[in-house]
């Protein structure tokens, strides 16, 4: 079945920043006056409760040509760079945070944010970065490693050691092997991969890392620092195969320091006939969906890398899938949410079939659980926001005004279905749905009249 986004006239009930549709094709979009005839073409723009997370969170001076950010988020807990400038652009500097779910009050900040400083943990800037709400961790690779940072402890649980030459290590234990044809356009950059509870991989160039999340892996809990002004001395107060050190190749200047820990090196090393995924799904029972560059399929995977299933149906071959791109919360595990350029399709993974094609322009869709209701998020390209399909009724529910350099993420409900999701910004944003304001209706008028 295939729908089309709506092109007929906006009906807008506006709160917070909700005042016109960013999805038209045209620069209007106001809302109807109260006595105008509705149409089935028309939908809301969403009514919801806006505020705003802790500033320093996610927020950095960005006035430099050296300034960069990085935002990933899964669940209730999520990690966000903030490292800007010469200096803490070249170290690392960020924010591990987390949402308590346990918050009865329908106020959006109930939900308690908490957030801890992250500073001085690599020699370099993170190369790569993921949030894994299995584990309560959150895995960043800097430099030659990766350190899983628990937001149960807001400290360093792993620390990881990537093998300087894998290949090499690979072939010397498997003997004779042939490594896929693998280029820099094949590649993509989702290198990290969680195991479920068991393991971690890195996977590039057709070789993947993988260390065991065990007990006799953890990190003994010592930081072990030094800093650049007095780079020698502290050096040597750190046995030599305890640390790493890069002084002669990080961009830090003397004011700089680092936490220099060797970390664990990998349990194995293997080869393996797959490229570097451009976005990874995680799927019920352990499962993994993966989208690669210039391909228009979707291969799925077992924990040891072994393709059981692949879907098709795409035309294009930028597919993106969102980290929970299934409604498992709910105990639907097959239906299955992807999208391309063009549209968003919701797969049966029993058949391998699209059920239901949405012809929108998307950057990514995610499937949102409201009250035990199934909706898929549809962010748009172009800066024009983001639309909540309704999946039973299969037309959408409303609008919403994200812009086009902002990035989303919902945190769900996780005591049951009965209360609505929140939506993050990377700038720092919330908004909570699916309540009704008395002030609404009266706001409603106002802003039709001056319509």
């Amino acid at each position: 079945m295939v729908k089309k986004a709506p092109s007929g006239p906006k009906y807008a009930l506006p709160r917070a920043k909700f005042h016109q549709d960013m999805s038209a094709d045209d620069e209007g979009g106001r809302p109807k006056a109260s006595n105008q005839v509705t149409t089935p073409n028309d939908f809301a723009i969403c009514r919801a409760k806006h505020g705003h997370i802790d500033y320093d969170t996610f927020s950095g001076d960005f006035s430099s040509i050296y300034s960069s950010s990085a935002w990933v988020h899964d669940g209730s807990i999520g990690f966000s760079h903030t490292g800007s400038g010469w200096k803490k652009n070249r170290e690392f500097f960020g924010h591990l945070y987390g949402y308590d779910l346990s918050g009865q009050d329908e106020d959006v900040q109930s939900r308690s944010f908490t957030s801890r400083e992250l500073s001085h943990e690599f020699w370099a800037t993170p190369n790569n970065a993921l949030a894994d709400g299995t584990n309560n961790l959150v895995w960043v690779q800097g430099d030659r490693r990766i350190k899983g940072f628990s937001t149960d402890s807001w400290s360093s649980s792993y620390i990881f050691s990537l093998a300087k030459n894998p290949g090499k290590e690979a072939r010397q234990t498997a003997g004779i092997f042939k490594r896929p044809k693998v280029t820099s356009k094949d590649e993509g950059r989702k290198n990290i991969i969680v195991f479920g509870s068991e393991r971690i991989g890195y996977l590039k160039n057709g070789i993947i890392q993988e260390w065991d999340l065990s007990e006799a892996n953890r990190h003994d809990g010592v930081r072990r620092m030094v800093s650049m002004s007095n780079i020698e001395n502290d050096l040597s107060q750190w046995n030599e195969h305890e640390i790493i050190n890069l002084s002669d190749d990080t961009w830090m200047d003397d004011t700089g320091e680092a936490e220099v820990t060797a970390g664990v090196k990998p349990d194995s090393i293997r080869a393996v006939d797959i490229y570097t995924p451009s976005s990874v799904g995680y799927l019920p029972n352990g499962m993994l969906a993966f989208a690669h560059l210039d391909s228009s399929q979707i291969p799925i995977y077992d924990q040891n890398l072994r393709e059981v299933s692949r879907l098709v149906g795409f035309g294009g071959d930028d597919i993106e899938i969102v980290q929970r791109p299934t409604f498992e919360r709910i105990g639907d595990n097959d239906t299955f949410v992807a999208s391309d350029r063009s549209c968003v399709k919701i797969f049966d993974l029993r058949s391998g079939k699209a059920e239901m094609t949405i012809q929108q322009k998307c950057v990514s869709s995610e499937p949102i659980i409201v009250s035990g209701a199934k909706f898929v998020c549809n962010r748009l390209r172009s800066g024009k926001g983001a639309m909540m399909w309704d999946l039973r009724s299969q037309r959408p529910l409303y609008s919403l005004p994200i812009s086009a350099d902002t990035e989303i993420a919902w945190v769900p409900a996780l005591d049951g279905t009965s209360k609505p999701p929140i939506l993050m910004t990377s700038k720092g944003e919330c908004y909570k749905y699916g309540i009704d304001y008395p002030q609404d209706d009266e706001w409603e008028h106002k802003s039709a009249g001056n319509a």
